[in-house]
């Protein structure tokens, strides 16, 4: 049993629960277990009270407790709509603005915090995962010494209205891209000894059929269906695209959760959420990989094509997006729907520059986000912050 003790601090756990930030905390606790004693200090909710976890990583669940606050707030009876704004107002005059916004989106669980300032001294770190939930905002507080950062911050509104000081409390940040932590330097004079660039790895040992072929040649997306992830602006360039360009037969598969209407289409296929093994194989196979999301932290989907070599086309609207492209050589950036199609035509016409770019996707994968690079740099971080707070 190793003896140093990290606790991972994160709003949702599971081997179901989607999103971005969950399944960061979960393969980084996979590969933590090695090299430390884990513990994931997450909720317990409707949603993922039953799940249990395939690994063997010691998961301790909070309760959600009822909050009147915040029940008035999503609840959408006429008695909630007349109280909404008095209760706003009086929680904003009372305490702060930025308190009401944290709540208003996060599960309130009052027995993680009490937790974590009674039993800080039983671990040598805690890692919080996103600058959005009550966890971090909060807990961070209580043990500052001990508290590393994983924002996953974004370019978006609610990043602006973010107190500073979240960013200041804790003793290190790890970001995930260089893009990131040039966003919250924008706004935070973070000194070079509280931020480290660490990134995050895929699930490397899938297991897939490599020979899986498609009838037709597709471009796939990969993750939750909607509108604010680009998906809209993808299907109405796609339909645009296969309009021009019929002789192709070329298909759209999309993967993952319906979120919006997908457009009647014969070229677009909706496959619904599959396993990962499933997403290998499609993934493996497709011309590439559109992510045509706006607002991105690290995007796994864009590395796992890389682990895999196949090409991305990436919204240009993002810079955490195009800064692996450009590093990388192993994509196309869109801005307009004329980008859009030049990069899909030279995939199609261009086969021996289809390969120079998957080569470059996988040598780009191995130097900057294997977990072998990955878990060196945490490992390192994570000791010295020990061995300081020893000091």
């Amino acid at each position: 049993m190793n003896s140093k003790k990290i606790a991972i601090v994160v709003h949702q756990y599971g081997d179901e629960i989607c999103g971005g930030a969950e399944y960061h905390a979960r393969i980084l606790a996979d590969h933590m277990k090695p090299y430390f004693n884990v513990s994931i200090l997450t909720s317990e909710n409707n949603e993922n009270k039953q799940i249990q976890e395939k690994s063997k990583i010691h998961v301790k669940r909070f309760p959600v407790r009822f909050n009147f606050f915040r029940y008035v707030l999503k609840n959408k009876s006429f008695f909630a709509s007349i109280l909404r704004p008095l209760l706003k107002i009086g929680f904003v005059l009372l305490n702060k603005k930025s308190d009401y916004k944290v709540l208003k989106r996060s599960l309130y669980t009052p027995s993680l915090l009490k937790y974590i300032k009674s039993n800080q001294g039983e671990y040598d770190v805690f890692i919080f995962f996103s600058y959005l939930y009550y966890g971090s905002y909060y807990g961070m507080k209580l043990v500052k010494n001990k508290a590393v950062f994983i924002p996953l911050a974004h370019d978006e509104p609610i990043f602006y209205k973010t107190p500073k000081k979240l960013f200041y409390t804790p003793a290190l940040t790890m970001f995930n891209t260089t893009s990131e932590m040039n966003l919250v330097k924008k706004r935070v004079a973070l000194p070079k000894s509280k931020s480290v660039i660490i990134g995050c790895g895929i699930n490397e040992e899938i297991m897939f059929d490599s020979s899986f072929k498609y009838p037709n040649p597709y471009l796939i997306f990969l993750g939750r269906i909607v509108k604010m992830k680009g998906a809209a602006l993808l299907m109405e360039y796609f339909m645009k695209f296969t309009q021009k360009h019929k002789q192709y037969g070329l298909k759209l598969l999309l993967l993952g959760d319906k979120k919006m209407e997908i457009p009647k289409h014969n070229g677009i296929i909706y496959l619904g959420f599959r396993s990962e093994t499933e997403k290998f194989q499609y993934l493996n196979n497709a011309l590439a990989l559109v992510n045509p999301s706006y607002l991105e932290s690290l995007s796994l989907i864009v590395l796992e094509s890389f682990y895999v070599g196949t090409p991305v086309i990436v919204n240009g609207a993002s810079e955490v997006l195009v800064d692996h492209v450009d590093k990388s050589k192993a994509g196309f950036v869109f801005n307009s729907y004329n980008d859009f199609e030049d990069a899909v035509l030279q995939l199609l016409d261009k086969n021996e520059m289809r390969k120079s770019i998957s080569n470059n996707g996988r040598k780009y994968y191995s130097k900057n986000y294997s977990w072998e690079v990955i878990e060196k740099k945490v490992v390192r971080e994570i000791n010295a912050l020990i061995e300081k707070n020893k000091g």
